[in-house]
């Protein structure tokens, strides 16, 4: 029975990898159709991160409306799927 303890350590080892495959797959926000690994990040921060005018953007997460006064309170979670739309002027 010597190929026991090598089966074991290679089952632990298997599981090791997936289970971390698994949570680095899971834990993504989807932004714009972009998976993100952001999940606990403040809105805010991630659109001022990321260079979004503030003033001429409008937010929906889970196809709801965000207000721009909750931008600094809002946490983006595992699972989410955020729009950010950018309004352009014209004529």
């Amino acid at each position: 029975n010597k190929k026991m303890p090598y089966l074991c350590g290679l089952r632990r080892f298997a599981n090791a990898y997936f289970m971390e495959k698994y949570k680095k797959e899971r834990m993504m926000v989807v932004i714009n159709g972009e998976k993100l690994d952001i999940d606990g990040m403040i809105l805010l921060t991630y659109l001022e991160e990321n260079n979004y005018p503030l003033e001429r953007i409008a937010v929906e997460i889970n196809e709801e409306i965000v207000p721009k006064s909750q931008y600094d309170t809002v946490v983006l979670n595992d699972g989410d799927t955020v729009e950010v739309v950018s309004f352009v002027g014209g004529g």
